[in-house]
């Protein structure tokens, strides 16, 4: 087939880029963003005159009765959130916030999308351990949502007044972990918390950091017999062709299989940490699509997934 006679790197492109291509149906509002311009850089320095940073988040306030009904806070996780996405949740957003008069509240993890702290700096490896943590972001929200309850709402923060407004977090996975860990560490702020599939077991390191990995192969091996094998046999080809190309000439291989130069962030200046983000990519759109996999069948995007991996013709 021609596939067949291309170059071995980009005939391997066609691989995961194709799998990439499988989308999930996503349910969001598109929503504008708003700013926050007094969030800071470091909530445990205890500075009298902290650094500030511009924090993004949106809002969904149509359905909010005034001081004393709740607010929804769906927690922002390590992903840029985008004005074409906006809110995540309209089940939240639509039919809670609706039965509840609620307001909603959709901050973004620092770090990610337009949510950087340390504006267009890369940060040190000090900094990254300093300032790139659960426990920075978390304290991010609170500054935030108090903003939001008294400056903008004007919201009670007495819990025995009738102008309170009740604070609720919710998330999923990452940002679930986040929800409940809000209502744990800032029970005087956060009233109760939805967590769903939330890696509790991993933060607190019961469970193996390849654990939930391990699982996703065994789902996808079940949903596509000989899936597992192909994946990998794939991701080695891949990594031999970064490896040789080496810290100087792994940009050339992303080109070859369709990554632009200039997508590829400064801090990937070596070719292990390329390697390893693209395998990171492969293995989280694999969990991602695990997530579709019911009922299971040739149709869901799992198993579609797989079988570009088992197409033979897409490999010389």
């Amino acid at each position: 087939s021609r596939i067949a006679t291309m170059p071995r790197t980009h005939a391997i492109a066609l691989r995961i880029l194709a799998l990439l291509s499988l989308a999930l149906p996503t349910v969001c509002i598109p929503s504008k963003p708003l700013y926050y311009d007094d969030q800071i850089v470091d909530h445990l320095a205890n500075e009298e005159d902290p650094d500030k940073w511009t924090h993004r988040y949106y809002t969904y306030p149509k359905h909010f009765g005034g001081p004393g009904h709740p607010i929804f806070v769906i927690m922002g996780g390590e992903g840029a959130i985008e004005p074409e996405f906006g809110i995540y949740y309209p089940f939240i957003a639509d039919h809670l916030a609706k039965q509840f008069g609620a307001y909603v509240l959709q901050p973004e993890h620092r770090f990610y999308g337009s949510s950087q702290p340390l504006g267009d700096a890369t940060p040190t490896s000090e900094q990254r351990v300093r300032l790139v943590n659960t426990e920075q972001a978390m304290m991010d929200y609170v500054r935030l949502l108090r903003h939001i309850q008294v400056d903008e709402l004007g919201c009670s923060t007495d819990r025995t007044s009738p102008q309170y407004c009740s604070v609720i977090t919710v998330g999923g996975s990452y940002p679930g972990y986040l929800s409940a860990m809000m209502r744990v560490v800032h029970a005087d702020i956060v009233d109760m918390a939805y967590a769903a599939s939330a890696p509790m077991k991993f933060y607190d390191q019961t469970v193996g950091v390849d654990d939930y990995y391990d699982h996703i192969t065994d789902v996808a091996e079940k949903s596509s017999p000989g899936c597992a094998d192909k994946v990998r046999t794939t991701l080695s080809a891949v990594a031999v062709e970064i490896q040789k190309a080496g810290d100087d000439g792994f940009p050339s291989v992303a080109t070859k299989m369709g990554i632009c130069k200039h997508t590829i962030p400064s801090y990937m200046n070596a070719c292990r940490t390329f390697r390893d983000e693209l395998m990171m990519i492969v293995g989280y759109t694999f969990a991602n699509y695990n997530m579709g996999a019911y009922p299971p069948g040739p149709q869901t995007a799992l198993s579609k997934a797989c079988q570009i991996f088992k197409d033979d013709d897409a490999m010389p």
